[in-house]
């Protein structure tokens, strides 16, 4: 028999009873295992822990955190695990809030039955594996598509002032650095637009295209550091829909701005160069 391990975060241990009982006997075929949890943190702990769990059942009304608030705090922390709101008669509106903030389903604790939970819970987490295929797909695309259009992204300058060595081979340590690092700016772009934090992005981008700039790498080598970073958090298809979506529009922009950053680089290099032979013409002119 298939086993489903849920998560429930709720403050009532009467409402952890009820639960219990709700999912002992699995009549749907599957088994449910049911952890209880009374805070926030202490669920964030348990999640943390690496051991399995299917999905995530979360009462809006914990100690010291109400409605929304509830949400959004469980939502700036956890996106990996399809998410069931549990509610009473006058959270309906707040639940249904819920929903457009990430939540798979919602459910009235007022009229719970082991028929509704069980295949809430199965819908919901079925859902959720079909909302990560589908973006694990379209993630799959991007870095295709990007590799693709990289291939013709060598500009006439770029190809004049630089040698055509790829810098994955010409500097492999090097590249692995840029890599992380260009990761390392998609995650903050992703948390800057959730959390309006400043992580001086532009001036990141800036310092990585002068190091490029400095490496004589090409357009195709900032595609390859793209597609290498979202090769490293691919997840292997595991990862949260959410996280997969944010991290591909995302990174486009900051892709943009790079590619942007290092023509900007060669003009100006361009720029000088042909401005030294010039007085140098001059020179012997006279």
């Amino acid at each position: 028999m298939a086993k489903i391990a849920v998560l429930a975060i709720d403050d009532d241990d009467v409402q952890h009873m009820l639960l219990s009982r709700l999912l002992r006997d699995g009549s749907d075929g599957y088994a449910y295992e049911l952890e209880c949890c009374h805070t926030l943190e202490s669920a964030f702990y348990r999640l943390d822990s690496g051991r399995s769990i299917s999905v995530v059942l979360l009462d809006l009304g914990l100690s010291g955190s109400q409605g929304v608030e509830t949400v959004t705090r469980f939502g700036s922390r956890v996106k990996d695990y399809p998410l069931i709101i549990l509610t009473g008669n006058s959270d309906q509106d707040v639940a249904r809030r819920a929903l457009h903030m990430g939540a798979e389903d919602y459910l009235d604790k007022t009229d719970l039955t082991d028929a509704i939970l069980q295949r809430a819970i199965r819908y919901s987490l079925e859902r959720f594996n079909l909302k990560r295929d589908l973006e694990t797909a379209r993630y799959e695309r991007e870095i295709a598509f990007t590799e693709e259009i990289g291939s013709d992204t060598d500009s006439p300058v770029a190809s004049h002032l630089c040698g055509q060595r790829n810098l994955r081979l010409a500097a492999p340590s090097t590249f692995t650095q840029l890599v992380g690092a260009y990761a390392e700016a998609v995650g903050d772009a992703i948390e800057q637009r959730a959390f309006h934090v400043d992580h001086r992005l532009s001036d990141r981008l800036q310092s990585m295209a002068d190091t490029l700039g400095r490496l004589m790498a090409k357009p195709r080598d900032v595609v390859d550091i793209h597609t290498e970073a979202l090769r490293m958090h691919g997840d292997g298809g595991g990862g949260a829909p959410a996280k997969m979506r944010a991290r591909v529009e995302e990174s486009r922009y900051l892709l943009l701005e790079l590619v942007g950053n290092l023509c900007s680089y060669y003009r100006r290099q361009s720029v000088g160069f042909g401005s030294s032979e010039s007085n140098d013409k001059r020179s012997e002119s006279r």
